[in-house]
């Protein structure tokens, strides 16, 4: 914070528009899932059982991830001393350290797969996935089932709000809320695309991207007034949503990304480092060293500045 309580955030007119494409060390091996610690550290994940590190989203180094040649779908940091990773026949893994060993941990799933990874940034996990499954933890290490409300659909993603909430998005366009990480509720879904891709909350409003180009938003909590918004992706699938500097940032089919100030109005990222074909899979925030990263399924990865 500065003198008059104004974040380092570089606050910016067109957000995240400008894009450099870097070596991102995965060569052409599906990248899924980028996070950063807000300190001074990236982590990628991806296709068989490739880990990276990057101390600044430009340089990265493959690591040794402990998951063999299984996919790792997803990863996140809990805040303060611990990242977990979670891939393909319900494995999971933790490190206090990315660059150096990850442990395999016991997650509850069995052999069913470990699609999404997310934390309250307070020391709490909570994973989901195939089969409606989900878990929780508050160390990364022991891992407690949870019944997730999906019945036997996926939860592709779920993700903490700083209005204590956790949402969890998925399968046949399921959306459910949860202030505890243990019981879920499923909410009214205004989706009708199928699968509801990725979810992440911002400036007081959650936003959920979709198949079929939807997206939406609330303004209120997540238990309701989820309305759609016109997405700018048209009718390609969407992959990823996150918020950042002010801003937010949409990925998706055909190199695609689309950025908004309020959640509503979103505008296509005209000169996308990306091209026909490829798909944006995930994008993350920096808030430190204010940096965008995006990664695709063509392993290839780029930064932005703003």
């Amino acid at each position: 914070m500065n003198f008059f309580g104004l974040s380092r955030e570089r606050r910016t007119d067109t957000g995240p528009q400008s894009w450099t494409l870097r070596t991102s060390s995965f060569g052409a091996d599906h990248i899924y899932g980028v996070a950063h610690d807000q300190s001074a550290m990236w982590v990628a994940v991806g296709a068989a059982g490739k880990l990276a590190t990057s101390p600044d989203g430009t340089t990265w180094t493959q690591r040794t991830s402990s998951f063999g040649a299984t996919t790792i779908n997803k990863v996140a940091y809990d805040g303060s001393s611990i990242w977990f990773a979670g891939g393909g026949a319900g494995k999971g893994a933790s490190a206090p350290d990315p660059t150096s060993t990850w442990t395999q941990r016991t997650t509850q799933f069995g052999a069913d797969d470990v699609v999404g990874v997310a934390s309250d940034k307070a020391g709490n996990f909570v994973i989901c996935g195939e089969g409606g499954k989900m878990s929780d933890s508050t160390d990364g290490t022991t891992w407690t089932a949870r019944t997730s409300s999906f019945g036997s659909d996926y939860v592709i993603e779920t993700n903490h709000g700083d209005d204590g909430y956790w949402v969890s998005v998925g399968q046949n366009d399921k959306i459910a809320t949860s202030t505890n990480r243990t019981s879920w509720t499923q909410r009214t879904s205004p989706f009708t695309a199928t699968w509801i891709r990725d979810v992440a909350y911002g400036g007081s409003m959650w936003v959920a991207v979709a198949y079929g180009g939807e997206l939406a938003s609330t303004s209120t909590d997540p238990t309701s007034g989820w309305a759609l918004r016109t997405s700018s992706f048209g009718t390609d699938l969407l992959h990823c949503v996150a918020f950042g500097n002010g801003w937010w940032l949409a990925g998706g089919d055909d190199g695609q990304m689309a950025t908004s100030r309020n959640g509503v109005t979103w505008t296509q990222v005209a000169a996308s480092p990306f091209g026909a074909g490829e798909t944006v899979r995930d994008v993350a925030y920096d808030s430190v060293n204010g940096l965008w990263v995006a990664v695709t399924l063509d392993g290839k990865l780029a930064t932005s500045s703003a």
